[in-house]
């Protein structure tokens, strides 16, 4: 029985990522062992359109099996433009924190923890699926931003981005919204952005990763017929930049956010 709208995304990925026999623990794409193996550069007959794709379809098909189970009602607070600033003694990891913070310091155009498919499946499933960062930077053109601190691996962080957006593709194509109250949902583009201090990335080297995406998701876009685009990227905070949470200012937070720039030169 389907449970979440992602089921099966992660032995799916893993196959085709080719990484099953690294690490005891699913998804394998999750281990460094895996990032340093895509490090190395694109493996032979590796295919994003086909990664996207297949990632896709699969959702949708949980989309479509799960309606004949029940009616569906997904959560009005899907995709909601929320700002959350409070968090629980329980939860004090890096991320979380400096999210929070980069949140608390911008005025508009910053929100966090907006839910992507809450109740899509289940009422009480992917309720704590939910997006770190949504930016604005210019009208209609939105963020969409996996944060990471120290947590996991750019490579698990891509796709764990990457299936964000494909969640928004049934949202805005399949799934009946108030779009007139939501607009991210009728964006002109959104760029899926993995956001980390640079030292996260030190041990890496996905530049081909973020070129083959882009190339995946302007080829998937063009198949669909979507009206609005996709694009990726790797994105790195300054050098001088680190974070430590009660001691970084609101300024220093936003001359970081103005300061970013590509994690693979």
């Amino acid at each position: 029985m389907i449970k979440s709208i992602l089921d099966g995304v992660d032995d799916l990925v893993d196959e085709l990522l080719d990484v099953t026999d690294i690490g005891t623990s699913a998804p394998h794409y999750q281990h460094k062992t895996s990032c340093l193996k895509f490090s190395k550069g694109k493996p032979a007959g590796f295919s994003c359109v086909d990664l996207l794709t297949q990632i896709h379809d699969r959702i949708n098909t949980n989309w479509e099996e799960s309606k004949r189970l029940h009616a569906n009602r997904p959560s009005s607070k899907n995709w909601q433009l929320c700002r959350h600033l409070n968090t629980s003694e329980e939860n004090k990891s890096p991320e979380v924190l400096l999210e929070r913070a980069i949140v608390a310091s911008q005025t508009e155009r910053w929100w966090n923890q907006v839910s992507t498919s809450s109740g899509v499946i289940y009422r009480s499933h992917d309720q704590r699926r939910a997006i770190d960062l949504v930016s604005e930077p210019t009208d209609g053109h939105f963020e969409i931003i996996e944060l990471k601190v120290e947590s996991n691996t750019p490579l698990h962080a891509a796709i764990e981005n990457a299936t964000y957006g494909l969640i928004y593709v049934l949202s805005r194509a399949l799934l009946d919204y108030p779009v007139e109250k939501l607009p991210l949902l009728t964006a002109i583009s959104i760029a899926l952005v993995v956001l980390a201090p640079a030292p996260y990335y030190k041990d890496y080297d996905l530049a081909w990763l973020e070129e083959e995406m882009n190339d995946g998701l302007t080829a998937f876009q063009k198949n669909l017929g979507l009206d609005y685009s996709l694009s990726f990227r790797f994105e790195a905070f300054p050098k001088t930049f680190s974070w430590e949470s009660g001691e970084t200012t609101d300024e220093e937070l936003s001359t970081a956010l103005a300061g970013r720039t590509p994690a693979f030169n």
